[in-house]
């Protein structure tokens, strides 16, 4: 799904150099606007979303850490869910990518959050705009099917059912047809999603040299941070819940969302990301 761009795990043989690099000891790291219509790419068309699973890697990457504890939103009623999970990578590319949050979520409420050319874009059907979609996926036959608790790389919840499945030809038809009608699906009104909160990540670097290999592309150019915030220095590395006044000023810091840059901050370099955080 959320091709391309969004490959999550880096390839067995750079697993195999980046080992060999740390046994070596070369490699050491510390350790709300105006709706408009705008029209949203199909996600099928976006090069973020890989619906193949990738192959599981033993090491752990250098932009890999455990993050900091950071509270859960307070859970919304949900309609519909679609989540992509990855089996590895780094913090910072499933940031980027969407990966392991919705893709496509609709709350009870008519909220609807997409995740489509590598950002968030939101929207409020209404009633008969939600009644409508759900009809569509009715039609599948996908609310006949079980509960699917099988491991997989992808989870779809459509009105309290739970699908686990790995996407392929093998996947049942209405599972595909109902991924295929939320992929498709163009809201009248949407808008840039501004979240009420977010995950700030925060990586201290030496240089960006080091980590070029691995970084989302294109690199991003050094920025300043900005003065009208505490320094990067005083957050911890790893995530951190960002929400009420700060919020506004940490995502001006930003092109976009999700999204992340390389800022400046005193004398030191950060790698930095903003990072969705559903309820």
């Amino acid at each position: 799904m959320i091709k391309n761009q969004h490959i999550r795990n880096i390839s067995i043989l750079e697993s195999f150099i980046f080992i060999a690099i740390f046994v070596l000891g070369a490699c050491t790291s510390p350790l709300p606007t105006k709706p408009v219509i705008v029209t949203i790419p199909e996600s099928r068309e976006t090069p973020a979303i890989i619906r193949t699973p990738t192959i599981t890697t033993t090491f752990t990457s250098a932009l890999q850490f455990l993050p900091s504890a950071f509270p859960t939103p307070i859970p919304k009623p949900i309609l519909i869910s679609d989540v992509l999970y990855t089996d590895g990578g780094d913090e910072l590319n499933n940031c980027v990518n969407g990966s392991n949050q919705p893709v496509f979520i609709l709350y009870a409420d008519g909220q609807l959050v997409i995740y489509r050319g590598r950002q968030y874009w939101e929207s409020i059907l209404s009633q008969d705009e939600t009644t409508s979609l759900l009809r569509k996926i009715e039609d599948t036959g996908v609310l006949k099917l079980g509960d699917s608790n099988d491991s997989g790389f992808e989870r779809l919840i459509v009105k309290g059912k739970v699908y686990h499945f790995f996407y392929s030809n093998q996947t049942p038809k209405p599972i595909r047809e109902t991924i295929d009608i939320l992929n498709r699906f163009q809201p009248t009104y949407q808008k840039h999603y501004v979240p009420k909160n977010l995950l700030l990540w925060v990586y201290s670097i030496e240089s960006v040299m080091q980590f070029e290999e691995y970084l989302p592309k294109p690199i991003p150019t050094t920025r300043n941070w900005t003065k009208d915030l505490k320094t990067l220095s005083e957050f911890n590395n790893g995530f951190q819940d960002i929400s009420a006044e700060m919020l506004p000023n940490i995502m001006a810091q930003y092109d976009k969302f999700p999204d992340y840059q390389i800022f400046k901050s005193g004398n030191s370099l950060y790698l930095t990301a903003i990072c969705a955080n559903f309820p």
